[in-house]
């Protein structure tokens, strides 16, 4: 015959093992439908880093349903930030249908077969007018709205008046890339030069005036990823993409 104290070790006991029956089960009902009953993009970052174009720049992804249930078919998608110089024109398509214009909070659901992915488009034109912005766009399941996916749209577009120069001698190099701490640059001339660094959003990261033919920046505190090196000399700019790593 049990004590007392064992007795209640024993009622104890028998309310734990199907309390823990029951988590076990949410677990496995959450993590299936995590994998199942959600959207997912094939890139999650669009930059476009260049001269000014008078033509429409186009960025796309493709967005894929990855849910099991035949029911959940239909995707919506709202711009949840826009940070886009006022003169930049702005097209975005979805599978169906693609609207001009769109600003902040705009939205609109679509349908996307289960298993089977379509094309995102995003199209930016400049309209002579430079500069840097960004924008984020949130998608997800109609029918299951937690399950999301976001599409973190920058753009970084200087003004026709500026060139990037291709030709021998007017190049600058740098190693190593990937960096890891300190990225050296080498110029093509000793004059006045502006260098920044812009991470994938648009965002100038870090900066310098170099008055030298070589300059040694540390990146050390910079995250991992991808970032680009801007260099203005003159009326010239120069730009060329790296990779950070830890």
């Amino acid at each position: 015959m049990l004590n007392p104290t064992e007795s209640a070790n024993f009622e104890a006991l028998n309310y734990l093992l199907p309390m823990k029956k029951v988590l076990l089960i949410l677990s496995v009902f959450f993590v299936f439908n995590s994998l199942f009953a959600q959207v997912s993009l094939s890139k999650k970052t669009l930059y476009y880093n260049g001269a000014n174009s008078s033509d429409e720049i186009k960025l796309k992804t493709i967005i894929r349903n990855n849910s099991a249930d035949p029911g959940d078919d239909t995707v919506v998608w709202v711009v949840a930030e826009k940070n886009l110089p006022n003169q930049w024109a702005v097209t975005f398509c979805d599978p169906i249908d693609c609207k001009n214009g769109i600003g902040l909070g705009d939205s609109r659901e679509f349908q996307l077969n289960n298993s089977l992915g379509a094309e995102i488009e995003l199209g930016l034109t400049f309209s002579g007018f430079a500069g840097t912005g960004n924008m984020k766009v949130i998608f997800k399941s109609k029918q299951n709205p937690a399950y999301t996916d976001t599409l973190f749209v920058t753009a970084n577009s200087w003004t026709t008046a500026y060139k990037e120069v291709k030709k021998s001698g007017s190049e600058f190099t740098f190693y190593p890339n990937p960096v890891k701490e300190n990225l050296h640059i080498k110029f093509p001339s000793t004059n006045e030069s502006r260098v920044e660094i812009y991470n994938v959003l648009g965002m100038k990261v870090k900066s310098i005036t170099n008055e030298g033919s070589n300059v040694v920046m540390n990146v050390a505190d910079l995250k991992k990823g991808i970032y680009f090196i801007r260099i203005t000399d003159g009326n010239t700019i120069l730009s060329k993409q790296f990779s950070k790593v830890d």
